[in-house]
């Protein structure tokens, strides 16, 4: 059976979400899902701002995105894009180009990490709203982390680039979100109440995505105004093979592993009801099915949920066609409809 910390960490909120995403995959994925995907497609890419680009075109291309009440779907991913790039250009500066982790053994099992390797060092990326003792306790704790290390036996750093909160529609933190000067123009961060180095309320506030302004430019404004360091927090988590904790997170693997193996039918596992709307995170796309008024299967909402297998073979569909490349993601002209980041 193949392992990764992500199916462990579904597994361990809800076993009937598990279940259904074995045989199914949701039509939509969430703003702060795409941006994951683009960010990580970034960290491979030779070019990570068109890693980036490549990544949610790719992903936008067959999934829509759940823009909720405030803003067009088309707009929360050029809110995304925007973003994207300057993070992306951030971590390369930071940490270089990684490549992805080989799978390993763990017992009779694959394991396919989630973490990127940047020179030898294992890192795993966190996209946080914050970060403060109980978030980073968290994240330290959670499958993606101890999954990781019991498994790779190698030390991990948990890197949290912090990407504000969600208002609106958008995120709000300087990645996204400046000020401009009147008169001007030039473009600075964090509005300073008072004095002489202070912000007149003549200063508009300005979104990436609605300006001219550059990613690499974006970014230099982000360190001339010391804003950057503050944004990209890394903290290193050891390993040690006598260590109790691990000992355990490695049994526990074993346990586990054949109950996922046997979470065939949905409606007969218990659902979670604390991780439906958890916070900081979005919430759980099955609600439709499981929470329910009435008995509902995913093929009832075919337009919330399709089979994996329908989805293979629609990838390799559009591959065939050229609209999905096997290597690279599909570019602007083979899509037959426009797509938001070339409007």
């Amino acid at each position: 059976m193949i392992l990764s910390s992500y199916l462990l960490d579904v597994y361990d909120r809800c076993p009937r979400r598990f279940a259904f995403e074995r045989t199914h995959e949701s039509r939509t994925i969430s703003p702060l899902g795409l941006l994951y995907k683009a960010v990580e497609g970034s960290l491979v890419a030779a070019d990570p701002a068109q890693g980036s680009r490549d990544a949610i075109m790719e992903v936008t291309a067959r999934l829509d995105v759940a823009a909720g009440d405030h803003l067009s779907p088309i707009s929360a991913v050029r809110h995304v894009d925007a973003m994207a790039e300057v993070i992306a250009l951030a971590l390369r500066a930071r940490l270089g180009k990684a490549k992805p982790v080989e799978p390993v053994r763990v017992g009779c099992h694959e394991w396919q990490s989630g973490l990127f390797d940047f020179h030898g060092s294992l890192h795993r990326i966190i996209l946080a709203s914050h970060l403060d003792d109980d978030s980073l306790r968290s994240f330290a704790h959670a499958w993606q982390t101890i999954g990781e290390l019991a498994a790779l036996e190698r030390p991990i750093t948990l890197t949290a680039v912090l990407v504000g909160a969600q208002r609106g529609g958008r995120r709000h933190s300087h990645w996204s979100k400046g000020f401009l000067h009147p008169i001007q123009r030039s473009l600075r961060f964090g509005r300073r109440r008072g004095g002489a180095d202070g912000f007149t309320e003549g200063w508009k506030e300005c979104w990436r995505e609605q300006s001219n302004i550059k990613a690499d430019v974006w970014l230099e404004r982000m360190r001339n105004d010391d804003v950057l360091d503050d944004l990209i927090v890394s903290r290193r988590v050891g390993y040690s093979g006598s260590d109790e904790r691990m000992r355990q997170a490695r049994a526990d693997l074993v346990q586990i592993a054949p109950l996922m193996e046997t979470a065939v039918d949905p409606m007969s596992l218990p659902m979670r009801r604390s991780s439906c709307d958890e916070l900081g995170k979005t919430a759980c796309p099955w609600q439709a099915v499981c929470f329910a008024a009435k008995p509902t299967e995913p093929e009832d909402l075919p337009h919330l949920f399709q089979s994996r297998g329908m989805l293979r073979e629609d990838l390799i569909s559009k591959m065939c066609q050229g609209r999905i490349s096997e290597h690279r993601p599909s570019s602007p002209d083979a899509r037959t409809r426009p797509h938001p980041l070339d409007a």
